[in-house]
């Protein structure tokens, strides 16, 4: 049910996109609109400047830009609501941002900010297609296991110390056997 209602939301996503293009900034705005709506049920200017870490007149006018383009239902002094299509680009920013966040930490090991600054600059340009085929590696490289350790412990150990720090047995004993045959 899920991958459905991801799919038909990916493809209203694409649709809105080819109609109407949205600067990355736009895209951040209703990224924040949503998550204000999520955790205080609507949104407020001043959450949204507080969230993005800009002021309240720019916030006003992406306001208008998003209502002009019937992305969001704003009025001034007003709560600030997503339109159905609004809600549907906000949940597939959402989704992109999330995704790229769990490979930057999940597979390539990097620090939470880091990741989330990262993925916030990634997320406007990184197509679904690209986007699907980094969530089947996530998941296929945290359900695969070598010696009981994820790929993500391999990669730390192997970006420290330059090669895998613990050899598997076959490889250690084609290791010793190297150098065996190199001191005969």
């Amino acid at each position: 049910m899920q991958i459905t209602k991801q799919n038909k939301t990916t493809k209203i996503v694409k649709r809105q996109r080819r109609k109407r293009k949205l600067s990355a900034s736009l895209e951040d705005y209703l990224e924040a609109i949503y998550w204000c709506a999520q955790q205080y049920g609507v949104a407020r200017v001043s959450q949204i400047a507080e969230r993005l870490g800009v002021g309240k007149s720019s916030v006003t006018a992406a306001l208008k830009a998003l209502a002009e383009k019937n992305y969001v239902n704003y009025n001034p002094y007003q709560f600030i609501t997503l339109t159905k299509t609004g809600e549907a680009l906000a949940c597939g920013v959402v989704r992109k941002h999330q995704i790229l966040k769990r490979f930057l930490t999940e597979i390539l090991g990097v620090d939470e900010d880091q990741a989330d600054n990262n993925a916030c600059k990634m997320e406007h340009v990184m197509d679904d297609e690209v986007l699907d085929r980094m969530l089947c590696f996530i998941q296929y490289m945290n359900s695969s296991r070598y010696q009981g350790k994820c790929f993500s412990e391999m990669l730390n150990d192997f970006c420290e110390h330059g090669r895998p720090r613990h050899l598997c047995k076959e490889c250690a004993g084609l290791e010793l056997l190297k150098s065996h045959s190199k001191t005969e």
